[in-house]
């Protein structure tokens, strides 16, 4: 089905409300993929996805912009790529206070994701 919902929002007339449906399309089969252990395949789909998010005319909300970089980071975080992981978490970051200031509630997760990442490399 999120294949099927990929090729329908390729197929939209380009536009902010394409970008982000793509996105999502893209994010959900990533997701697919990474539970699956192709993160490789995670990884493309995550990119694409915020490249289309980036370029989009209006660009799509930082919200969205702020959710797909976490996925690629903890995708990153599974590969053994911990200082891309590290810089999109660090990214996220910014992103977040950005939105919603030094209180935004999600910092907290990003905050749990670097110590994650930080255990990881032991």
């Amino acid at each position: 089905m999120l294949r099927q919902a990929l090729t329908l929002a390729d197929g939209l007339a380009h536009s902010r409300e394409r970008a982000r449906l793509l996105a999502r399309a893209q994010s959900g089969l990533a997701a697919v993929y990474r539970m699956r252990g192709n993160y490789r395949r995670a990884q493309e789909l995550l990119r694409a996805a915020l490249y289309g998010t980036e370029h989009a005319r209006p660009p799509c909300d930082l919200p969205q912009w702020a959710t797909l970089l976490n996925e690629l980071a903890v995708t990153c975080k599974y590969t053994g790529d911990f200082d891309e992981a590290e810089r999109l978490y660090h990214r996220v970051w910014a992103v977040l206070v950005r939105i919603g200031g030094p209180g935004h509630p999600e910092l907290a997760t990003v905050w749990h994701n670097l110590a994650g990442l930080a255990h990881a490399r032991r």
